[in-house]
């Protein structure tokens, strides 16, 4: 087979632009590799945002209450 489309992004690519997927008809996967690729950034830059929300909720949290106790609110 000389390509396939990928199902993310709509564009015809070589095979060697998608990996392997041995339970797959044709042996590879349905996304390309850039497509993966990006998944990945987004779901990491995801992530890094959930934790940055967490922390400032916690430190927020913690300065209320102290500024809470010297009498300052």
């Amino acid at each position: 087979k000389i390509g396939k489309k990928c199902h993310d992004c709509h564009s015809y690519k070589p095979t060697d632009a998608f990996y392997k997927n041995a339970s797959a008809l044709d042996g590879l996967q349905v996304v390309c590799k850039s497509c993966i690729a990006l998944q990945h950034s987004l779901r990491k830059l995801d992530n890094a945002r959930q934790v940055w929300h967490a922390t400032r909720d916690q430190l927020r949290a913690q300065n209320d209450a102290a500024n809470k106790a010297a009498g300052r609110e």
